[in-house]
């Protein structure tokens, strides 16, 4: 049988995610997840793909914003900027001139990475379409790279540990729904998910890169975990370990539920 093994919810692109043990699944993926985001003076976004130091940053969010912590800088609570000043901000190929800017989180930021940043956040009424190649139309995201849900495999973390030979944690792969149950790399596969409560469409497997070569824990560089990965999953669109989704049914979505797979 397979079951929701973990949730997690990124508050800010890039930055360390949440465990959770339920979650609201909506239309743009979990509730809170990647609504912030932290872009340059001109409206970029940032990525730990080349600002590594955003791994370090644990937001945690509350009812009125976000608090945020990093290794030898204070806490600082953020709130909802929902009158703050608007910004168009750049993820991947789209714009979105929507995202609001948050002063005192930007001053935080920039004192944190040392260079001018801003945290910017995005209302829930803003709308940035999922690629049309690989889902319908009306299926939207929020600052995920670009689907609003990431699913990932226990059993393949587990093939992939063995075959590199150390213990890697699920968290340096940065999903949002962990599946327990089944065999490895069963996912490339599936093409649905029904919980009790949610239904997700699965599409594009996801393609790694340098991001995964980071551990979640002690922030040391492990290349050998991409080579590995590389060696037996590499297709087409990359060096494949997960797949994106959109969401066919809103709804809860909780740790222990058991999940109705739909294969190709």
């Amino acid at each position: 049988m397979l079951s929701v093994n973990a949730l997690y919810v990124y508050p800010i692109k890039s930055c360390r995610g949440i465990e959770v043990s339920a979650a609201w699944l909506g239309e743009q993926g979990l509730a809170g997840d990647r609504r912030w985001m932290v872009v340059d003076e001109n409206g970029r976004m940032l990525t730990a793909r080349k600002v590594p130091e955003l791994l370090k940053v644990q937001p945690v969010p509350d009812e009125t914003g976000i608090w945020l912590t990093a290794p030898g800088c204070p806490d600082r609570p953020v709130l909802l900027p929902r009158e703050g000043a608007m910004m168009t901000v750049e993820v991947w190929q789209d714009r979105l001139s929507q995202a609001r800017v948050s002063e005192p989180g930007s001053q935080w930021f920039s004192e944190y990475l040392g260079q001018p940043v801003r945290l910017v956040w995005l209302p829930p009424v803003s709308e940035r379409m999922v690629d049309p190649e690989w889902a319908p139309a009306g299926h939207f995201t929020g600052f995920a790279d670009g689907f609003p849900i990431l699913v990932a495999h226990q059993a393949s973390l587990q093939d992939l540990s063995r075959r590199v030979g150390m213990t890697l944690s699920m968290r340096r792969f940065r999903p949002n729904l962990v599946v327990a149950g089944g065999d490895p790399w069963d996912e490339d596969r599936w093409t649905a998910i029904e919980s009790p409560g949610a239904a997700l469409r699965l599409s594009k497997p996801c393609s790694r890169c340098i991001m995964i070569t980071v551990d979640p824990d002690t922030f040391e560089r492990q290349p050998e975990v991409l080579r590995g990965l590389a060696q037996f999953r590499r297709q087409p669109l990359g060096v494949i370990f997960g797949k994106n989704a959109v969401v066919t049914r809103p709804g809860l979505l909780a740790v222990g539920e058991s999940l109705d797979i739909s294969e190709d």
